[in-house]
């Protein structure tokens, strides 16, 4: 069987070899006979002239006007172009190339776009072919795994392409062309990341005060870009113990040290004021709630928050005062460090302490209402709490002491009226009126003997000056009366 084989094949071979050498005759003959019409180039022109203008042809001319190109033959020569460039093509190389108008390369470039999915037009007139992406792909990937990090920013900028464009088409990539992540406009491997993760852990693991994150950041060269994911990652996980406040890390270690230190200080002291917060890095408009959680009686101040025992020493004093009838300097009974406001908002705050004082205040019934505070003192500039008994008192004294001095001049006029009458009488009446003056005097030496110096008296204390001054002014004229019927 095998060398009838051979023989058939040897047969088959001569006789192709015989019809290609025929053929090959024939087409030498055709091309030496002469031919008896010929097409000259001007007749040619005129018939595709009358072409064009009967409408059975459209073509576009070449810029030199020598050439004629139908519409598929453009499209078929923009094709080349792009795949000539590597699936990228610039309208204006492709202008060049096929010497045509610019608007005909654009229209065909549209129509190229239109009826094939893996090329796109840019809003630059630029095609861009899939092929094209795939390898600008594969450049990034080699790039990632030398830098770990590379932007899609950078790669737009470098291949003068659209952002967006870059952005859609390399995300399109991830999982099959690129082994990276994208994050905030940028492509990291998985090892950079992991890297990065590490260094932020650790470096915001060794913080132990508040501190702002970009001065850790700036510290440790970290990646700005990864840094707030990685952090927010970190946090949520437990990894780190700490809190983001106004872009400062603080630690959870701080945080329990300083509340340790701002409880012991204010349970030490019974205050805390609000430069000393700023000092542990409690804002001053949060304190007295920072301070609430563990003292619920505490109260806020203006330059401070004292404790509720403060509040009870001063209404404990204020207690005393009103059953002594006496009067003190609050700043006295509080820490020396309260400003003359705080000790203001204090006695403020005092329920028995308040209002307007009359004569006569501390006689009155207290308040019948249910729950009601009587008022039991006044407040005087500020800092000091005066009990209405030891106004009353003191009013009633100074109202003595005008009385007297009223009496004492009434009968010291009485007595001069006499002595003008007669010698015994002006005598007598000289004598009563000097016992009268050695009698006030001797009050005066008495009353500031006892503390009470008289300055001037408030509205209410004018009032009750004036009743007396009537109630003396009646006793002198009765006085008068005695005397002139005498």
């Amino acid at each position: 069987g095998a060398p009838r084989a051979a023989t058939l094949r040897c047969v088959c071979a001569t006789a192709m070899d015989d019809e290609l050498a025929a053929l090959m005759g024939e087409l030498d003959t055709v091309q030496r006979t002469s031919v008896a019409h010929k097409l000259s180039e001007r007749n040619c022109v005129e018939i595709v002239s009358k072409l064009i203008a009967a409408g059975a042809i459209q073509v576009v001319y070449t810029l030199n006007g020598k050439e004629y190109l139908t519409h598929k033959q453009l499209r078929a020569e923009v094709r080349d172009e792009l795949m000539v460039g590597g699936g990228r093509l610039a309208m204006a190389d492709a202008q060049a190339a096929i010497n045509v108008d610019i608007s005909h390369v654009e229209d065909a470039a549209r129509a190229v776009a239109e009826a094939d999915d893996s090329i796109t037009k840019l809003d630059s007139g630029e095609l861009i072919c899939d092929y094209y992406m795939d390898a600008l792909c594969d450049e990034v990937g080699d790039d990632l795994t030398e830098r770990g990090m590379v932007t899609l920013a950078g790669i737009a900028s470098e291949r003068q392409l659209p952002v967006a464009f870059v952005t859609d088409a390399i995300k399109a990539r991830l999982g099959t062309r690129l082994d990276a992540e994208f994050r905030d406009g940028a492509l990291y491997t998985r090892g950079y990341v992991d890297r990065q993760r590490a260094q932020v852990r650790g470096a915001f693991g060794a913080v132990t005060r508040p501190t702002p994150v970009s001065t850790i950041a700036a510290a440790h060269e970290l990646d700005a870009r990864t840094l707030d994911g990685v952090l927010a990652g970190l946090l949520d996980s437990g990894e780190l113990n700490g809190a983001l406040r106004g872009g400062n890390y603080v630690p959870h270690l701080f945080a329990a040290t300083q509340r340790r230190s701002a409880e012991a200080f204010f349970r030490q002291n019974g205050y805390m004021s609000k430069d000393r917060a700023s000092v542990l890095d409690i804002p001053a408009s949060q304190l007295a709630a920072y301070l609430r959680t563990s003292f619920p009686a505490s109260i806020e101040l203006e330059s401070c928050v004292v404790d509720g025992s403060v509040m009870q020493r001063v209404e404990g004093n204020v207690d005393e005062v009103a059953a002594t009838a006496g009067w003190v300097d609050v700043r006295t009974v509080v820490p020396s460090t309260l400003t003359d406001g705080d000790v203001r908002g204090l006695v403020a705050a005092c329920p028995s302490v308040g209002g307007e004082w009359e004569p006569g205040m501390s006689a009155e019934a207290p308040s019948k209402k249910r729950g009601a505070v009587a008022r039991v003192a006044m407040a005087l500039a500020d800092t000091f709490v005066v009990s209405h008994a030891y106004l009353d008192g003191v009013y009633g004294r100074c109202e003595k002491l005008g009385r007297d001095a009223a009496e004492a001049e009434l009968r010291a006029g009485g007595a001069g009226g006499k002595g003008k009458g007669g010698g015994a009488g002006g005598a007598g009446g000289g004598g009563r009126g000097g016992g009268a003056a050695s009698k006030m005097s001797s009050s005066t030496e008495d009353e500031e003997a006892e503390g009470f110096i008289v300055v001037s008296a408030p509205a209410p204390l004018k009032r009750g000056k004036s009743k007396a001054k009537s109630r003396s002014s009646d006793a002198g004229d009765d006085d008068a009366g005695a005397g002139g019927g005498g």
